[in-house]
């Protein structure tokens, strides 16, 4: 059995559509012009459709300084689709014909089921964010302890629980100070889970995103876009929470404020971001009692500059290179094939490195004004390599017994040295 449901109105103050379907292969598809638009759509069975075709299009439009559009949608079963969302890998690229334009854009999305799907995109002004209550601290750090989801009408909600999940949505806040916010939650207990995400101000103002993907998924792919006009007061914001297996995340964010948060447990972990602006932060963590075979790829070009890392067992390995001013670098990592590698450029560096057993590589090479280096290894194979280039350099280093090796070759000024083997 099938369904079709359209609803058209233009030049409406207020328009408010509720739609229910029950039974299979159930489409929903509208068009609203004007202020306050809302739309809910309740659909149940499997293969339900929610504005998939060229024609036939889930589509809000108000004026952009209007009252906003509100859009819910809940399907149950599986195999549901919200825009033009394709199976996985194809939806990473996507059209997307969900759409919503205007000031003050608002969406709540339930899928429960396996295998469902959204494509959607918000084009306007204060996508998402309505309140600076829903906004993270002044930090510019998520509270890992608050469930953003509950802050009705703050943020942007899309829930996808059952098997696997895809999600592609993309925000462009043109309005001066509109900000994009979008919290996705994928809990699956198998197959893939993927989110793609694209964000863009053009405004003094911020993207914001909180992407959770929990239970035991493989192929737990996120893919992060946001970028912002520079201006001291906004911030590109992204916390990410990944468990399963084949979790990956890359992030490029460019503009100001820049900041990523990435908590991986499980196997076989990745992570790589690129940041191009000031006030850069990059914050990883990823672990697993069981072991998995962690990596990051870290760039950042340019101001305030930060990396912290953490990983935990077994195939462990960091690159990271910084570009300059106020350049900082902690790692740890927690056994078996170590290896660390960092390059910083220009103004106060300092690196500090802890590393705990086996294979044990550390790599540094910092590059004029304030250097300090700091390495702590212990057991097996141990190796560092140091080279500072000029100011106030220090460097000390200690390590455990076994292979040891140390070359620290520093130049110009503050020199010290301290080299501890076998401790």
């Amino acid at each position: 059995m099938q369904k079709h449901l359209l609803a058209l109105a233009a030049g409406v103050a207020t328009l408010a559509f509720t739609t229910t379907a029950f039974a299979q292969q159930n489409e929903s598809y509208t068009t609203q012009e004007g202020n306050n638009n809302k739309l809910t759509v309740n659909q149940s069975g499997s293969q339900n459709l929610a504005g998939l075709n060229a024609g036939q299009v889930i589509y809000q439009n108000n004026a952009s300084d209007g009252p906003g559009n509100t859009l819910l949608i809940n399907q149950s079963g599986t195999n549901g689709k919200v825009g033009r969302a394709f199976d996985y890998p194809v939806g990473a690229s996507s059209t997307v014909d969900a759409n919503q334009t205007g000031s003050g854009n608002n969406l709540r999305i339930d899928q429960g089921g396996d295998s469902n799907a959204v494509a959607y995109h918000q084009y306007g002004d204060n996508n998402g964010t309505r309140a600076s209550a829903g906004q993270p601290a002044a930090n510019r750090r998520f509270n890992p302890n608050d469930n953003y989801a509950t802050n009705s009408g703050l943020w942007n909600t899309i829930q996808q629980s059952g098997y696997g999940g895809n999600v592609t949505l993309s925000q462009d806040s043109r309005g001066s100070t509109g900000t994009n916010g979008i919290f996705a939650n994928q809990d699956s207990q198998a197959g893939y889970q993927f989110i793609k995400l694209d964000q863009t101000t053009t405004g003094s103002a911020d993207n914001l995103a909180y992407l959770n993907q929990g239970g035991s998924g493989q192929n737990v792919l996120i893919d992060i876009k946001q970028s912002n006009n520079g201006a001291a007061d906004a911030y590109n914001l992204a916390d990410v929470r990944q468990s399963g297996t084949n979790l990956t995340v890359t992030g490029t964010q460019s503009g100001s404020a820049l900041d990523l948060f990435v908590s991986q447990h499980g196997d076989r972990n990745s992570v790589n971001s690129t940041q191009s602006g000031d006030n850069n932060q990059v914050r990883v963590r990823q672990e697993d009692g069981g072991g998995s075979s962690n990596s990051v790829m870290a760039t950042q070009n340019g101001s305030a500059l930060y990396l912290e890392a953490m990983q935990y067992g077994i195939s462990n390995s960091l690159t990271s290179i910084q570009g300059g001013t106020d350049n900082r670098a902690l790692t740890t990592q927690i056994g078996s094939n170590n290896t660390i590698n960092n390059t910083q450029t220009g103004a106060g560096q300092r690196l500090e490195v802890y590393q705990s057993g086996s294979l044990l590589i550390a790599t540094s090479s910092q590059a004029g004004t304030s250097n300090t280096t700091g390495v702590d290894q212990n057991g097996s194979n141990n190796q560092f390599t140091g080279v500072q280039s000029g100011s106030f350099n220090v460097a000390s280093i200690l390590q455990g017994s076994n292979g040891n090796i140390s070359n620290v070759n520093q130049n110009g000024s503050g020199n010290r040295a301290t080299i501890t083997q076998n401790r």
